[in-house]
């Protein structure tokens, strides 16, 4: 009995026709309960992880960044718990309910209470880039 070689386009076309097309990764902050983290990701990739100054920031690597893309594409904060009770996020309307949280307000935060130069330079690149989406963190229950 000979094998027969399907061709992975053959393979790849199968699959897509029945789970449908991938969607574009879209940039996401999300609470990690098990690492106890807020995960910020630009793209979706293999990455390499960095840590950085003195308050829990993780910078996220790409393994394998194309031409002409940004190095690092995003970052960890870890230790949210405890971080979470020690900061006051005001809104406009007193505190900023959790489902709302916007990422750039808890790094303004966390930057008033524990300020870390180095971190803060770090994480530069991302600043213009939340502050124009005003990307919320996503807090699922599991």
């Amino acid at each position: 009995m000979s094998e027969q070689v399907v061709p992975e386009e053959y393979w790849l076309n199968d699959f897509l026709k029945e789970f449908g097309p991938l969607k574009p990764f879209k940039p996401i902050a999300y609470f990690d309960s098990v690492r106890d983290a807020i995960v910020f990701q630009t793209i979706d990739c293999s990455i390499t992880e960095h840590q950085i100054g003195t308050i829990g920031v993780i910078l996220l690597e790409d393994n394998h960044p194309e031409e002409g893309q940004e190095k690092y594409i995003g970052f960890t904060i870890e230790g949210v718990t405890v971080l979470m009770r020690n900061l006051i996020l005001m809104g406009s309307s007193g505190l900023t309910p959790i489902s709302e949280l916007k990422l750039i307000d808890l790094l303004s935060e966390i930057f008033k209470k524990y300020p870390d130069p180095v971190t803060e330079e770090a994480l530069a690149q991302f600043v213009p880039f939340l502050k124009k989406t005003e990307l919320e963190i996503i807090f699922e229950e599991s």
